[in-house]
């Protein structure tokens, strides 16, 4: 690496043209840009090595986060799948519940209806029932008993 006063001796301004001096003349040494600056990356080789390190490491907890929360989901959905699926069963047990409840109430209803129905039936039948087998009686009783004919004994 070349002296700081090397370094230095190029930045001192330069005369006018005409008497030649010391002052803004090159020194001897030609040292390029990337001569001067080897030590310093040279320095930089550890902090570089450093940073590898680092992030290799997060590469590494990266894919660990990512694993474990892959991990996660999983059993998220299939906790949500068996939440469905008890939900579904739930909602299909009790919606069938309610139909034969309702179905029940219907039969009842239906029944009572039936009942009323077939007694209003025969309330309305009886006069006609009864004035039928009065007639029929009275036919049955025409024969077997004739009035005002004799019998052959």
């Amino acid at each position: 690496m070349p002296a700081l006063r090397d370094i230095l001796d190029r930045f001192r301004p330069a005369p006018g043209p005409g008497r030649a001096g010391p002052v803004g003349v090159p020194s001897p040494v030609a040292l390029t840009g990337a001569d001067e600056l080897a030590e310093v990356f040279a320095a930089l080789d550890d902090v570089i090595a450093r940073c590898e390190t680092i992030r290799a490491d997060g590469r590494r907890q990266a894919a660990e986060i990512r694993q474990g929360a892959e991990l996660r989901l999983e059993s998220l959905r299939s906790q949500a799948a068996a939440t469905a699926d008890h939900a579904r069963a739930t909602s299909i047990s009790s919606v069938k519940e309610a139909g034969r409840v309702r179905h029940t109430a219907e039969l009842v209803t239906a029944a009572d209806e039936a009942a009323r129905i077939r007694a209003d039936g025969i309330a309305r039948l009886n006069p006609y029932i009864a004035a039928a087998v009065s007639k029929v009686r009275d036919l049955v009783s025409s024969r077997t008993h004739p009035a005002g004919a004799g019998d052959g004994s």
